[in-house]
């Protein structure tokens, strides 16, 4: 807003006494009543990068203002337009434009007042302060629950951590429509012709070496998990393992561990696909109530899901339904 004008100082006191009346936790900042030693501009750039909101007097027409109006739309923080209301037409005798809101801020939504503020404009100014803030304090409360919620969880044992996980991770899994499993066998289902198997693992911390090991692991799950279980002539068979780590696991760890792999990184979830293979089974194949003798050929494919350093419970399970709505 323009400085040392009775009329832009009596509209800022005014914004003061608002602020107090509607017990807004708002602090007001005009650089011209900073008691700072730094460089005025420098406090003002300062301010509008770090700001949540702006409100922008137009009154007088100050290049300044309107330069620092562009920088805080620029950060893409609400900007509140004022101006008094005599500056809304052409004076004829205003032929440096001093006291009009210039073409390009026209078609924005401006509050007009009058000197003093009156009720009609504190009114409007509230209406307008409530509307930008509305995000701001939804955003503040979502970031105070998940503190709480983070802070719960850390608070549990190991034990009661890596409990929890396991049970949300059985809920999803059964939600997502894979059928129930005895201890010797992955939960499965059906999509699409695919045979789909998940099997997750909650573990304190993944170690490189369990990572190299899956190339011996894997023909293991595939002989005592997959061969076994065929009652239908599937052609493929996708298997997916989670492994859920309470610390950290980066995704160079992960690289070094399967360098032959290409591991990507979306929302948290570090994901490798672990190839194909071809299994070979010649294991008698009934359907319809007949048997089929001869070798048939199934294609199998891994894919691996790595998350780490669980924060939170409901962070968690949004995660995990996410990716399990993916899985195919």
């Amino acid at each position: 807003m323009a400085f040392d004008k009775d009329d832009t100082d009596r509209l800022y006191a005014h914004h003061k006494r608002l602020l107090k009346v509607k017990g807004w936790d708002i602090s007001l900042f005009r650089v011209d009543q900073s008691n700072r030693n730094d460089d005025i501009d420098n406090q003002i750039m300062s301010e509008l990068k770090r700001c949540d909101f702006a409100i922008v007097d137009l009154t007088y027409a100050r290049p300044s203002v309107y330069f620092e109006a562009g920088v805080a739309q620029g950060r893409d923080v609400p900007v509140i337009y004022t101006c008094r209301k005599d500056h809304f037409k052409p004076k004829p005798d205003d032929k440096h434009g001093n006291f009009r809101v210039h073409f390009d801020l026209q078609m924005k939504s401006i509050i007009p007042w009058s000197d003093p503020p009156g009720d009609s404009f504190s009114r409007k100014l509230a209406k307008r302060i409530a509307l930008v803030i509305s995000p701001l304090v939804k955003k503040a409360q979502e970031n105070e629950q998940r503190q709480k919620n983070e802070k719960a969880f850390q608070n549990l044992s190991v034990r009661a951590r890596r409990e929890r996980l396991n049970n949300i991770c059985k809920s999803i899994i059964r939600k997502a429509g894979f059928k129930n499993a005895n201890a010797e066998q992955w939960p499965g289902r059906i999509a699409s012709g695919r045979f789909i198997l998940a099997r997750h693992l909650i573990i304190n911390r993944l170690k490189k070496a369990e990572l190299e090991n899956l190339a011996t692991f894997l023909p293991l799950v595939l002989r005592n998990q997959i061969e076994d279980r065929f009652q239908f002539n599937f052609k493929c068979v996708t298997l997916h393992i989670f492994y859920i780590s309470l610390e950290s696991v980066t995704r160079r760890m992960v690289e070094l561990a399967l360098p032959e792999f290409q591991v990507t990184e979306s929302m948290g979830e570090l994901k490798v696909k672990y190839g194909s293979c071809i299994l070979r089974s010649s294991k008698p194949l009934r359907t319809r109530g007949l048997t089929f003798h001869g070798e048939r050929t199934i294609n199998v494919q891994m894919r691996i899901h790595i998350l780490s350093k669980i924060e939170s419970e409901p962070k968690f399970k949004q995660m995990l339904q996410v990716i399990f709505e993916g899985v195919r």
